[in-house]
């Protein structure tokens, strides 16, 4: 009779932690209690931000670039209205084509995708999308859920320099998940509305982008060459519809 129900409660208790886990992996990654707030986020990323824009050739002195980096950022914090973060844009010398959001408001744009762009809506296109992802947190839930929170705190209060080092290595070189793209182009696509900048011109800058990614002699972010969903992106960038009174106030830079 006892080994019976030892029997059915060690079942119950198998079938309690496969419904845990299988819950654990299924809810959306945003909905997860950080346990960080604000302040320490914005703590953590002044922390990284000095050894990342060293790391990638330091600040550029770039007058023009930076004229643009300016220009851009003014139009789309102007129309942000409120934010938790206060932003920090790094304009950093390097070849690279890329451009992310770190932890607390910190934007790096090397001057390789300044470069890159066309024109300065693509640029803006492209800060808006990492705009969404320093909104919604995006960074330091990742490094949470891949290194685990007490890294961060440990971090936050000054701890081991190597294990920053780690940290600052994975938020550069990691790519986000399907989800959080798909946020970050979403509320992208509406900040460029509101500040009157057509939302096409993301989908321009994606599809120039892919373009490029056959190209070897160009050093592409991970994201786009290893992501098979660019397409959707782009034909969901193309697509938006803006509001009927909607009218582009183009930047007056060449």
């Amino acid at each position: 009779m006892l080994g019976k129900i030892y029997k059915e409660l060690i079942t119950i208790i198998l079938l309690f932690l496969v419904c845990w886990y299988a819950f654990i992996l299924l809810i959306p990654s945003t909905d997860i209690d950080l346990s960080v707030s604000s302040e320490m986020e914005e703590s953590l990323g002044d922390k990284m931000a000095l050894q990342i824009i060293g790391d990638l050739g330091g600040e550029s002195n770039d007058s023009a670039k930076t004229l643009i980096i300016d220009t851009v950022q003014n139009r789309l914090l102007g129309s942000l209205k409120t934010s938790r973060f206060n932003y920090e844009f790094h304009l950093v010398n390097s070849t690279q084509i890329n451009a992310f959001a770190g932890m607390g408001g910190h934007i790096f744009i090397t001057t390789g995708i300044v470069d890159f762009c066309e024109t300065p809506e693509q640029l803006a296109a492209i800060i808006a999308h990492e705009m969404g992802h320093v909104e919604h947190r995006h960074v330091l839930t990742k490094l949470s859920r891949d290194l685990g929170v007490a890294v961060l705190i440990l971090i936050s209060s000054g701890g081991d320099p190597s294990i920053l080092a780690k940290v600052i290595s994975h938020t550069v070189s990691t790519s986000f998940s399907r989800n959080h793209e798909e946020e970050a182009d979403d509320f992208g696509l509406k900040l460029l509305e509101k500040s009157r900048l057509k939302p096409v011109h993301m989908a321009t800058v994606f599809i120039k982008l892919k373009t490029h990614t056959k190209d070897q002699s160009i050093e592409i972010p991970a994201f786009f060459s290893t992501h098979p969903d660019l397409s959707d992106r782009i034909n969901n960038a193309a697509k938006y519809k803006t509001k009927d009174d909607f009218s582009e106030a183009p930047f007056e830079l060449e």
